[in-house]
Protein backbone atom coordinates (compact mmCIF):
# COMPACT_ATOMS: atom_id res chain seq x y z
CA UNK A 1 0.00 0.00 0.00
CA UNK A 2 2.43 2.81 0.81
CA UNK A 3 5.14 1.52 -1.76
CA UNK A 4 3.49 0.68 -4.56
CA UNK A 5 0.58 2.61 -4.29
CA UNK A 6 2.02 5.78 -2.37
CA UNK A 7 -0.41 5.81 0.26
CA UNK A 8 -0.81 7.84 3.27
CA UNK A 9 -0.40 5.67 6.93
CA UNK A 10 -3.34 7.08 8.81
CA UNK A 11 -3.80 7.45 12.96
CA UNK A 12 -4.74 3.96 13.42
CA UNK A 13 -3.61 2.06 9.82
CA UNK A 14 -5.32 0.44 6.93
CA UNK A 15 -8.60 -0.78 8.70
CA UNK A 16 -11.01 -1.25 6.09
CA UNK A 17 -12.05 -4.67 5.16
CA UNK A 18 -11.24 -5.18 1.19
CA UNK A 19 -14.33 -5.90 -0.75
CA UNK A 20 -14.19 -8.52 -3.78
CA UNK A 21 -16.92 -8.47 -6.90
CA UNK A 22 -16.21 -11.07 -10.09
CA UNK A 23 -12.71 -10.88 -10.65
CA UNK A 24 -11.51 -7.72 -8.92
CA UNK A 25 -10.73 -7.07 -5.18
CA UNK A 26 -10.91 -2.92 -4.40
CA UNK A 27 -9.45 -1.48 -1.32
CA UNK A 28 -8.28 2.19 -0.59
CA UNK A 29 -4.90 3.70 -0.08
CA UNK A 30 -5.21 6.86 -0.27
CA UNK A 31 -2.25 7.96 -2.30
CA UNK A 32 -2.71 11.38 -4.27
CA UNK A 33 -3.00 9.39 -7.84
CA UNK A 34 -4.05 5.73 -6.67
CA UNK A 35 -6.28 7.22 -4.12
CA UNK A 36 -8.94 3.79 -4.73
CA UNK A 37 -7.76 0.63 -6.27
CA UNK A 38 -8.73 -2.39 -7.89
CA UNK A 39 -6.85 -5.07 -8.17
CA UNK A 40 -7.45 -8.64 -10.02
CA UNK A 41 -8.32 -11.11 -7.14
CA UNK A 42 -6.03 -14.11 -8.82
CA UNK A 43 -2.78 -12.40 -9.59
CA UNK A 44 -2.86 -8.81 -8.00
CA UNK A 45 -2.16 -6.71 -10.84
CA UNK A 46 -3.77 -3.50 -11.11
CA UNK A 47 -6.97 -3.51 -12.76
CA UNK A 48 -7.58 0.55 -12.33
CA UNK A 49 -7.07 3.07 -10.18
CA UNK A 50 -9.30 6.16 -9.18
CA UNK A 51 -7.21 9.42 -7.87
CA UNK A 52 -10.88 10.30 -6.06
CA UNK A 53 -9.97 13.73 -3.92
CA UNK A 54 -6.55 12.49 -3.29
CA UNK A 55 -6.79 12.33 0.43
CA UNK A 56 -6.26 9.82 2.90
CA UNK A 57 -8.21 7.36 3.73
CA UNK A 58 -11.00 7.31 6.39
CA UNK A 59 -11.14 3.09 7.99
CA UNK A 60 -14.61 2.27 5.48
CA UNK A 61 -15.50 -0.78 3.89
CA UNK A 62 -16.57 -0.02 0.38
CA UNK A 63 -20.41 -0.99 -0.61
CA UNK A 64 -20.81 -2.11 -4.14
CA UNK A 65 -23.94 -1.66 -5.27
CA UNK A 66 -25.39 -3.02 -8.70
CA UNK A 67 -27.96 -0.49 -10.60
CA UNK A 68 -29.61 -1.62 -13.75
CA UNK A 69 -27.52 0.55 -15.99
CA UNK A 70 -23.96 0.55 -14.06
CA UNK A 71 -22.53 -1.08 -11.06
CA UNK A 72 -20.77 1.53 -8.45
CA UNK A 73 -18.23 1.28 -5.23
CA UNK A 74 -19.08 3.76 -2.82
CA UNK A 75 -16.05 4.35 0.13
CA UNK A 76 -15.22 7.68 2.11
CA UNK A 77 -12.07 9.36 2.10
CA UNK A 78 -10.97 12.05 4.80
CA UNK A 79 -13.83 14.31 3.71
CA UNK A 80 -15.81 12.71 0.79
CA UNK A 81 -18.13 9.78 -0.28
CA UNK A 82 -16.64 8.89 -3.42
CA UNK A 83 -18.73 7.19 -5.99
CA UNK A 84 -16.77 5.03 -8.54
CA UNK A 85 -18.06 3.19 -11.37
CA UNK A 86 -16.65 -0.24 -11.02
CA UNK A 87 -15.45 -1.39 -14.70
CA UNK A 88 -14.00 1.62 -15.49
CA UNK A 89 -12.77 3.29 -12.16
CA UNK A 90 -14.21 6.70 -13.04
CA UNK A 91 -15.44 9.05 -10.41
CA UNK A 92 -18.49 9.85 -10.85
CA UNK A 93 -19.64 11.99 -7.87
CA UNK A 94 -18.76 13.24 -4.37
CA UNK A 95 -20.53 14.02 -0.87
CA UNK A 96 -18.45 16.50 0.62
CA UNK A 97 -18.32 15.82 5.07
CA UNK A 98 -18.85 19.19 6.52
CA UNK A 99 -16.86 18.34 9.74
CA UNK A 100 -13.13 18.32 10.19
CA UNK A 101 -11.73 14.44 10.87
CA UNK A 102 -10.76 11.67 8.91
CA UNK A 103 -13.17 9.16 10.83
CA UNK A 104 -15.44 7.55 9.09
CA UNK A 105 -16.35 3.91 9.46
CA UNK A 106 -19.86 3.05 8.63
CA UNK A 107 -20.64 1.33 5.56
CA UNK A 108 -23.14 3.47 3.17
CA UNK A 109 -26.74 1.62 2.47
CA UNK A 110 -28.62 1.53 -0.19
CA UNK A 111 -32.50 0.94 -0.25
CA UNK A 112 -35.11 1.81 -3.04
CA UNK A 113 -33.23 4.71 -4.76
CA UNK A 114 -31.95 5.94 -1.80
CA UNK A 115 -28.51 6.41 -0.16
CA UNK A 116 -28.22 6.43 3.84
CA UNK A 117 -24.84 6.92 5.40
CA UNK A 118 -23.98 8.15 9.53
CA UNK A 119 -20.59 9.80 9.83
CA UNK A 120 -18.95 11.19 12.73
CA UNK A 121 -16.79 13.45 11.54
CA UNK A 122 -19.22 15.29 9.05
CA UNK A 123 -22.99 15.75 7.97
CA UNK A 124 -24.35 13.14 10.57
CA UNK A 125 -27.00 10.76 9.72
CA UNK A 126 -27.67 11.66 5.50
CA UNK A 127 -30.08 10.30 2.79
CA UNK A 128 -29.35 11.17 -0.87
CA UNK A 129 -31.59 10.60 -3.72
CA UNK A 130 -29.59 8.49 -6.31
CA UNK A 131 -30.78 8.87 -10.31
CA UNK A 132 -31.24 5.63 -11.81
CA UNK A 133 -27.92 5.70 -13.97
CA UNK A 134 -25.90 6.63 -10.54
CA UNK A 135 -24.31 9.72 -12.18
CA UNK A 136 -25.59 12.21 -9.80
CA UNK A 137 -26.90 12.39 -6.20
CA UNK A 138 -28.92 14.76 -4.35
CA UNK A 139 -29.26 15.53 -0.08
CA UNK A 140 -32.16 14.95 0.80
CA UNK A 141 -31.80 15.59 4.23
CA UNK A 142 -29.31 15.47 7.15
CA UNK A 143 -29.55 15.24 10.90
CA UNK A 144 -26.23 16.35 12.49
CA UNK A 145 -27.05 15.41 15.98
CA UNK A 146 -27.06 11.44 14.70
CA UNK A 147 -23.15 11.34 14.45
CA UNK A 148 -21.96 8.10 14.97
CA UNK A 149 -18.68 7.23 14.39
CA UNK A 150 -17.59 3.76 14.27
CA UNK A 151 -20.79 1.82 15.56
CA UNK A 152 -22.43 0.98 12.59
CA UNK A 153 -26.44 1.63 12.11
CA UNK A 154 -29.52 0.00 11.44
CA UNK A 155 -32.30 0.87 9.75
CA UNK A 156 -35.37 -0.73 10.27
CA UNK A 157 -38.75 0.41 8.57
CA UNK A 158 -38.52 4.15 8.23
CA UNK A 159 -36.04 4.32 10.80
CA UNK A 160 -32.13 4.42 11.57
CA UNK A 161 -30.72 3.74 14.81
CA UNK A 162 -27.25 4.51 15.84
CA UNK A 163 -25.88 6.37 18.78
CA UNK A 164 -24.62 9.66 18.36
CA UNK A 165 -20.49 10.70 19.21
CA UNK A 166 -20.54 14.42 20.17
CA UNK A 167 -23.50 13.66 22.13
CA UNK A 168 -23.28 10.10 23.48
CA UNK A 169 -26.78 8.82 23.69
CA UNK A 170 -28.66 6.26 21.01
CA UNK A 171 -30.87 8.05 18.30
CA UNK A 172 -33.97 6.64 16.16
CA UNK A 173 -33.76 9.20 12.89
CA UNK A 174 -37.17 9.10 10.71
CA UNK A 175 -36.05 8.27 7.51
CA UNK A 176 -38.83 10.63 5.62
CA UNK A 177 -38.45 13.65 7.44
CA UNK A 178 -34.95 13.15 8.82
CA UNK A 179 -36.57 14.50 12.56
CA UNK A 180 -35.68 12.90 15.35
CA UNK A 181 -38.14 10.16 16.64
CA UNK A 182 -36.76 9.07 20.16
CA UNK A 183 -33.68 9.08 21.97
CA UNK A 184 -31.79 6.92 24.74
CA UNK A 185 -29.25 7.30 27.61
CA UNK A 186 -27.22 4.58 26.92
CA UNK A 187 -23.30 6.14 26.31
CA UNK A 188 -22.20 5.93 22.58
CA UNK A 189 -21.30 2.52 21.03
CA UNK A 190 -22.65 0.16 18.97
CA UNK A 191 -26.16 -1.54 17.05
CA UNK A 192 -26.60 -4.28 15.96
CA UNK A 193 -30.40 -6.21 15.27
CA UNK A 194 -31.41 -9.95 15.42
CA UNK A 195 -34.45 -11.08 15.58
CA UNK A 196 -36.86 -7.93 16.01
CA UNK A 197 -34.57 -6.25 18.87
CA UNK A 198 -31.48 -3.94 19.26
CA UNK A 199 -28.22 -4.85 20.87
CA UNK A 200 -26.16 -1.97 21.72
CA UNK A 201 -22.90 -2.27 23.60
CA UNK A 202 -21.41 1.16 24.33
CA UNK A 203 -18.03 2.43 24.95
CA UNK A 204 -18.26 1.60 28.78
CA UNK A 205 -18.76 -2.24 28.76
CA UNK A 206 -22.62 -2.60 28.85
CA UNK A 207 -24.95 -4.40 26.88
CA UNK A 208 -28.83 -3.37 26.38
CA UNK A 209 -31.24 -5.38 24.82
CA UNK A 210 -33.61 -3.01 23.09
CA UNK A 211 -36.99 -3.27 21.28
CA UNK A 212 -38.05 -1.07 19.01
CA UNK A 213 -41.92 0.45 17.76
CA UNK A 214 -42.10 2.99 15.13
CA UNK A 215 -39.42 4.35 16.10
CA UNK A 216 -39.31 4.39 19.84
CA UNK A 217 -37.07 2.57 21.86
CA UNK A 218 -38.00 -0.08 24.86
CA UNK A 219 -35.03 -0.54 26.81
CA UNK A 220 -35.45 -5.13 28.61
CA UNK A 221 -32.37 -5.38 29.99
CA UNK A 222 -28.83 -5.02 30.50
CA UNK A 223 -25.43 -6.49 31.85
CA UNK A 224 -22.03 -5.07 32.24
CA UNK A 225 -18.91 -7.11 30.50
CA UNK A 226 -16.24 -7.20 32.69
CA UNK A 227 -13.67 -9.64 31.14
CA UNK A 228 -10.91 -8.59 28.29
CA UNK A 229 -8.59 -5.46 28.24
CA UNK A 230 -8.76 -2.24 26.48
CA UNK A 231 -11.35 -0.15 24.62
CA UNK A 232 -15.02 -1.66 24.16
CA UNK A 233 -14.68 -1.62 19.95
CA UNK A 234 -15.54 -4.65 18.52
CA UNK A 235 -18.92 -5.57 17.19
CA UNK A 236 -20.63 -8.72 18.35
CA UNK A 237 -22.07 -11.15 16.14
CA UNK A 238 -24.92 -12.83 16.83
CA UNK A 239 -24.71 -16.47 15.20
CA UNK A 240 -27.21 -19.47 16.18
CA UNK A 241 -28.66 -18.23 19.17
CA UNK A 242 -24.90 -17.26 20.67
CA UNK A 243 -24.29 -13.79 21.23
CA UNK A 244 -20.13 -13.15 20.63
CA UNK A 245 -17.90 -10.29 21.86
CA UNK A 246 -14.39 -9.57 21.77
CA UNK A 247 -12.75 -7.56 24.11
CA UNK A 248 -9.27 -7.52 23.31
CA UNK A 249 -7.56 -10.59 24.63
CA UNK A 250 -11.04 -12.06 25.55
CA UNK A 251 -14.16 -13.80 23.76
CA UNK A 252 -17.26 -13.94 25.48
CA UNK A 253 -19.90 -16.28 24.45
CA UNK A 254 -24.05 -15.80 25.98
CA UNK A 255 -26.32 -17.79 24.71
CA UNK A 256 -29.55 -15.77 24.14
CA UNK A 257 -31.96 -18.98 23.40
CA UNK A 258 -32.74 -19.71 26.63
CA UNK A 259 -36.21 -19.26 28.15
CA UNK A 260 -35.73 -19.38 31.77
CA UNK A 261 -33.16 -16.69 32.30
CA UNK A 262 -32.78 -12.95 30.28
CA UNK A 263 -29.57 -11.70 28.79
CA UNK A 264 -29.17 -10.18 31.38
CA UNK A 265 -28.32 -13.36 33.72
CA UNK A 266 -26.47 -14.79 31.27
CA UNK A 267 -22.55 -15.88 32.41
CA UNK A 268 -19.97 -15.02 30.29
CA UNK A 269 -18.32 -18.17 29.17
Amino acid sequence: MLKEFGAVNTRFGFAESIVNYGDKVFCTPGGPEMNVVALNRFTGEVEWACGGKGEMPSFCTPLVLELPRRNLLLTFSKSHLLAIDIETGELLWTHQQEGDGDVHVNTPLYEDGFLYYVAGNGNGAVKLELTDDGNLVKQVWANKKCDNLNGGFIKIDDHIYASGYTKRMWYSVNTNTGEITDSLKFDNGITIFADGKLYLYNERGRVSLCGVDNGKFQKISEFKLNLGTKAHFSHPVISKGILYIRRGNSLMAYDIRRKDSSLASNEEQ
